[in-house]
């Protein structure tokens, strides 16, 4: 099934947890396939303290140089490109979109409008 579970795949990215994991935890964010739901709300379902960096706009010459290593811990990233997305970023400093690696210089128009750092 197709659902819009970015924010879920993306913390469940950095915790290691399995799809099975993931989707159960977007349904209880969510109400439909397509209602998606935000990096907040996934976070607080889960209990997951986060530091939030709200308001972060990079733009995508400065998105390469984001990295969890800067933070130290993994980050979940709200973007725009176009449409709102989560985007995981690991300690290791890759990003990771929709269970793939994802390349940040490719997309001219990403911005970042949020940033939550996993203590």
């Amino acid at each position: 099934m197709d659902v819009a579970c970015c924010s879920a795949e993306a913390l469940g990215l950095l915790l290691g947890w399995s799809w099975d994991e993931i989707l159960a935890l977007y349904w209880r964010t969510a109400s439909d396939p397509d209602a998606g739901a935000s990096i907040l709300d996934t976070l607080r379902v889960v209990g997951q303290p986060a530091i939030c960096a709200s308001a972060v706009r990079i733009d995508s010459d400065q998105a390469a140089r984001v990295s969890a290593s800067t933070y130290g811990h993994g980050l979940i990233l709200g973007v725009t490109l176009p449409e709102p997305h989560a985007i995981a970023v690991t300690p290791d400093g890759t990003w990771w979109s929709w269970g793939e690696p994802f390349n940040p210089a490719g997309w001219p128009e990403l911005v970042i409008e949020e940033a939550w750092c996993l203590p």
